[in-house]
């Protein structure tokens, strides 16, 4: 039943609506083979950014995910779409205002037209 969850989950033509259940349902099984006796998503409070690595590959990519109330969303992409690079920006931006960031920080000066 995991390795399904899982393919349909990793799946790029799986919609957002069927995306969330799928993740919610694969959380569930997870933490009910766990029992009490390991971590499950539902220790991290709602809000909590998640990192996950994608497949060992020469790119190294990632995606990231957002927990909710009952489960996990995709704040990027479905697949492993972002570099360390974009994963280093988003975290950036989401944190720039806390950082004392403004955004011209962020972007960095504009370079002039050729």
């Amino acid at each position: 039943m995991r390795e399904i969850l899982e393919a349909r989950i990793r799946d790029p033509r799986t919609s957002a609506r069927d995306l969330a259940s799928l993740t919610n349902a694969l959380a569930r099984l997870q933490e009910e083979q766990q029992g009490a006796s390991g971590p499950s998503i539902y220790c991290f409070r709602p809000g909590t950014l998640i990192l996950e690595p994608g497949p060992t590959d020469p790119d190294h990519r990632y995606r990231l995910l957002l927990r909710v109330r009952g489960g996990l969303e995709h704040a990027s992409g479905v697949g492993y779409d972002l570099t360390a690079a974009g994963v280093l920006y988003l975290l950036v931006c989401a944190l720039g205002s806390e950082l004392g960031l403004t955004l011209e920080d962020i972007r960095g000066p504009e370079k002039p037209d050729p």
